[in-house]
């Protein structure tokens, strides 16, 4: 029997059906508690736009020198998002006194003390996890093992200081697969357009002579350092792969970030056989619920007399509900994130991009002092519009009716519940990353820790008791036999919480809490004849019991 896939099929309070497991991979939307995001418009269930799918069947990972990261977020977080960056591999960062949180993306910084700095991010849909390799130091090096399209990937983030001689001490094997070697190398040698050689460039020679590395850049690839000093073009920033991926990546240098070194973006191809579909949601904020409060109590004073069947009644309910419901509340998709940008950024950045290109091709001080201008001109932009967005923000929170805003903005600035990207689950044999794996690991422990005691003869004659209480056709106490009142069905609606998610009826508890008088009069039809029949019922069910056991 065929069967939708919606959801996350290993949620806590999943309901459990019986047939195959169905895989269904997470969604990669960003942080749900970033503010200024909103469902689109759109009535339809929304599908994954190009750029998503092809962010599906391609890894994308970014290497960068930043000559300091805290002035230059605004812009990696524009970065991120427009090339759907999965792993970021930063150099000369000095991000000691610095917030490095990035939406959507987990930090994993180094820890050394007297060191430039070194960050590798992972998106947060991506598991992976970092860890420190001290062998080089001071080449500073930090090695990061991420699973993407069921495929284990070694990513290695190299900062390697200009005086100091790089040591390949770490990479002992001739043969690599499915491995990434990437940063600041400060090597120089002709074959990738030096016209000198220093002791790192031999060293990397070497490995890509002696393993089955390969080093992408050459003499005709784009430089990506200007040297402001001495106005000159090279190539410290490196890219090496393992022969496997060589015929199946692509490589782009991108504009600047007001960095003197250009980003590298690094593009490897995989095949995606899965489909995604984005899950349309009801947006309650821009329900129209005077509409919806007249169009329920006319659907539902509209349905027939059903007699004495609560399941019949119940289900025109839940139709007439859910008909009203898609006439008066829109339904959308949450927009994937966005970083913080303007057209103002937007128009000095380009400048400064432009004053770039100038001085690279005509390095006379004019052009370098332009060039200096328009990249302060950038930071001071980012940093008005950083205020001004955050004003505009406080004046217009109403505490009276904008709380859950409020917390969320303040979430933000405190860093709590920042979303980190999954870690796998190692076990004593294997490493797992799939959700289904794991949830099979968890289950075996559980049923091998929490084994249900058998019942004693007391728990035995109580439960007797009990059952024959239940079969009883009344009770001493007339509370439990007079049916519900209206008072008594408003009284337990207002304990409904809001924002949580329906049961297999998907009916949501706003739509309950904003019917109409006569809605909640049918409401309360229903609760009665439910609770009046359901004694007959299991009477019904254990006279059939009897008449089995009799044949």
């Amino acid at each position: 029997m065929d069967r939708k896939e919606s959801g996350n099929a290993y949620e806590l309070g999943c309901r459990l059906v019986k047939g195959p497991r169905l895989t269904v991979l997470p969604d990669t939307a960003g942080d749900k508690c970033t503010i200024g995001l909103s469902p689109t418009p759109s009535g339809r269930k929304g599908t994954h736009s190009k750029a998503r799918q092809a962010d599906k069947q391609t890894l994308n990972i970014v290497q960068i020198n930043t000559s300091g990261i805290s002035n230059k977020k605004t812009e990696l977080g524009k970065l991120f998002n427009t090339h759907s960056i999965h792993v970021v591999l930063l150099q000369e960062t000095q991000h000691r006194n610095t917030d490095l949180h990035m939406t959507g993306h987990t930090p994993h910084p180094c820890k050394c003390k007297n060191c430039q700095g070194i960050v590798t991010y992972i998106r947060n849909d991506i598991h992976g996890e970092v860890k420190a390799n001290s062998v080089a130091q001071p080449t500073d090096i930090l090695e990061a093992t991420v699973w993407f399209q069921d495929k284990e990937y070694t990513i290695l983030n190299i900062y390697n200081p200009p005086a100091n001689n790089y040591n390949p001490a770490h990479l002992n094997d001739t043969e690599y697969h499915q491995t990434i070697l990437a940063g600041d190398f400060n090597g120089h040698s002709p074959l990738w357009g030096h016209k000198d050689h220093n002791k790192t460039g031999e060293a990397l020679k070497n490995i890509s002579h002696t393993t089955n590395l390969i080093i992408l850049q050459d003499r005709d690839s784009p430089p990506t350092l200007l040297h402001r000093a001495h106005n000159t073009l090279s190539r410290p920033d490196l890219t090496i792969l393992s022969s496997d991926l060589h015929h199946k990546h692509n490589i782009q240098v991108l504009d600047d970030i007001s960095s003197d070194h250009l980003p590298i973006l690094t593009t490897l191809h995989q095949p995606c056989s899965r489909k995604f579909e984005r899950k349309t949601r009801w947006n309650f904020k821009k329900a129209n619920w005077s509409r919806f409060k007249e169009t329920t109590d006319y659907l539902l004073t509209a349905i027939k007399p059903t007699g004495d069947d609560p399941n019949l009644l119940c289900s025109r309910i839940t139709e007439g509900i859910l008909k009203a419901a898609a006439d008066c509340i829109p339904r959308g998709c949450r927009k994937a994130y966005k970083p913080f940008w303007n057209t103002n950024i937007e128009q000095a950045v380009k400048t400064r991009q432009e004053a770039r290109k100038q001085m690279e091709k005509n390095p006379p001080i004019e052009n370098k002092i332009l060039y200096n201008k328009t990249s302060a001109l950038v930071k001071r932009k980012v940093k008005a519009a950083k205020k001004e967005k955050l004003t505009k923000t406080c004046e217009n929170l109403d505490l009276r009716k904008d709380g859950a805003t409020a917390w969320s903005l303040l979430n933000n600035l405190n860093s709590k519940r920042r979303r980190k990207n999954p870690k796998p689950l190692s076990t004593g044999d294997e490493t797992i990353v799939e959700d289904q794996k794991k949830a099979e690991v968890f289950n075996k422990y559980f049923s091998s820790v929490n084994k249900a005691e058998r019942a004693t003869k007391k728990d035995k004659i109580l439960l007797r008791k009990l059952k024959q209480k239940e079969k009883a056709s009344g009770v001493n106490l007339s509370l439990f036999e007079d049916c519900f009142k209206l008072s008594e069905l408003n009284r337990a609606m207002k304990k409904l919480k809001l924002r949580k998610p329906p049961g297999p009826d998907r009916l949501h508890n706003e739509m309950l809490l904003h019917l109409g008088l006569e809605g909640k009069k049918v409401l309360l039809k229903l609760i009665n004849l439910g609770h009046n029949t359901i004694r007959l019922e299991d009477s019904r069910c254990d006279s059939h019991s009897e008449k089995r056991k009799a044949n």
